[in-house]
């Protein structure tokens, strides 16, 4: 067969050297690759060979002369892994990920991730891309990813969200960005319009095919986090909320204007110390409330 190493221009002043490797490895294996000098290519983008577990089919091409001094410019890469069973739990702080079926795909300018993964059990469609560095020309986000896909009744008790009767699963999106230069944005968006849903705290509920969409807007900076929208629409449903969140995504200050939510239409202002709610402003019309939280009984007379 062709071998795996050529080189060619041995009879003039430069040579140049091409590497074509196949096999299958473990992806710790594919990142200690794409990170030897002088690519450093995942630490370029913080990340270790022993963060992750799974296997992967890879085909990498390389392409450089020899010199004794390379600079990274004169080399061409094209690397590609078929990743299986990619898990992880040291990846995103607080996530884990398992059953990642991914095409990873690195060349010299980014790397990019693409395929399905499960983030704490959802399983979502994955789309990630990261540049090495800023484009000569135009804008391009240092770093963009995108999770697809339906958030069932299942998911939203793991996630302790305060959500009751659903009936059919949530189409949900979330998109993460980071310029260059600018902060980190969140992004994530929810059709409800399928499900039954109800609020009982509050008394609402919405019916099957009754429109219905959550979004959550926050840009992250610091250490620190601005809501810059928290928006919930839908029949007898208009709720908008921004505030700060200190580090840690602990609450410092929000305003809900308007909450319209059922009977209830009213404005809150909300202060929080160290996540500690210190101080709170509610104005305007409740008319439907309830306590859900337990009640001692009632002692028995004697």
């Amino acid at each position: 067969g062709a071998s795996p190493v050529v080189i060619t221009g041995l009879d003039a002043d430069d040579q140049n050297i091409t590497i074509n490797l196949t096999g299958k490895n473990s992806v710790s294996d594919v990142i200690h690759l794409i990170d030897q000098p002088p690519l450093h290519y995942a630490r370029a983008v913080g990340l270790k060979p022993e963060q992750v577990t799974g296997m992967a089919e890879l085909d990498v091409k390389l392409g450089f002369p020899l010199l004794k001094d390379l600079p990274l410019k004169a080399m061409q890469i094209d690397a590609k892994a078929k990743i299986t069973d990619l898990a992880s739990d040291k990846l995103v702080p607080g996530l884990t990920i398992s059953q990642g079926n991914l095409l990873l795909a690195v060349d010299g300018e980014k790397m990019s991730v693409t395929g399905k993964a499960a983030y704490n059990d959802i399983l979502l469609e994955t789309s990630y891309q990261q540049r090495f560095s800023a484009p000569q020309t135009g804008i391009a986000p240092q770093a963009s990813a995108t999770l697809k896909g339906e958030v069932t009744t299942s998911d939203i008790t793991k996630l302790g969200l305060p959500l009751e009767g659903m009936t059919a699963p949530l189409p949900v999106t979330l998109h993460y960005e980071k310029g260059f230069t600018t902060p980190a944005a969140l992004q994530f968006t929810a059709d409800l319009t399928a499900t039954a849903l109800k609020l009982p705290m509050l008394n609402w509920e919405k019916s099957e095919k009754a429109p219905a969409s959550a979004k959550l807007a926050l840009v992250l900076e610091k250490g620190a986090a601005q809501l810059k929208q928290l928006a919930l629409q839908g029949p007898k449903l208009d709720v908008q909320v921004s505030g700060t969140f200190a580090s840690g995504l602990q609450p410092k200050s929000l305003t809900c204007k308007p909450c319209i939510i059922g009977r209830n239409d009213f404005r809150a202002k909300l202060d929080f110390i160290d996540g500690t709610l210190t101080e709170m402003a509610l104005t305007g019309v409740m008319l439907a409330y309830h306590d859900a939280s337990p009640k001692q009984p009632e002692a028995k007379p004697k």
